[in-house]
């Protein structure tokens, strides 16, 4: 089953599977959904490949796209993928973090997993995802700002059921990055 949001300039997909979190099943609903979205965001298909933003790595880290018109965001979680878009024109950078269990439930001592889908979407969108500390996250009702300062518009999805879903983003303004 496949779930769609939009968020200011971002699109969110959703796809469940019968796989678990990081198997063939998972990588390949994963593959399918970026290229879905890409061909429906580009009007076009390109070449999908990743770099990580912490050591350059093409075998690894978020998804980008041949001309970087576009910026990507991929989550996994048993039996569910989730994949952020938007045009670079639109936003500086974002993140998606989709989790399975209970939204209330305490994911990190002091973090519901719901607030923590939060954080850890800005970590993916930030680009330092294992560079920062979460317990210095300051979280209020539409954003998640981290100690350097650095802040990030979040928004919960109204994902199914035992499906916690969390976009992170920062807008570009006119020849500016911008933050709300």
């Amino acid at each position: 089953m496949e779930h769609r949001w939009s968020v200011g300039p971002v699109t969110v997909v959703m796809r469940e599977h019968d796989g678990d979190r990081r198997g063939r099943t998972a990588r390949g609903t994963a593959e399918a959904l970026l290229a879905s979205v890409v061909r429906e965001l580009a009007g076009a298909d390109l070449p999908i490949g990743r770099r990580c933003p912490n050591c350059g790595g093409t075998d690894h880290g978020r998804p980008i796209v041949a001309g970087n018109e576009l910026v990507l965001s991929l989550s996994y979680a048993p039996g569910v993928v989730a994949v952020a878009a938007a045009s670079a024109d639109a936003v500086v950078a974002l993140g998606v973090d989709v989790e399975v269990g209970d939204a209330d439930a305490e994911a990190i001592p002091g973090l519901t997993l719901r607030d923590w889908t939060r954080v850890e979407a800005a970590m993916k969108a930030d680009g330092r995802a294992s560079l920062l500390d979460t317990s210095a996250a300051l979280l209020d009702r539409d954003s998640v700002r981290f100690a350097d300062g650095r802040a990030w518009v979040t928004a919960l999805l109204a994902a199914p059921t035992g499906f916690p879903l969390a976009l992170a983003y920062r807008s570009r303004g006119a020849g500016r990055e911008t933050s709300r």
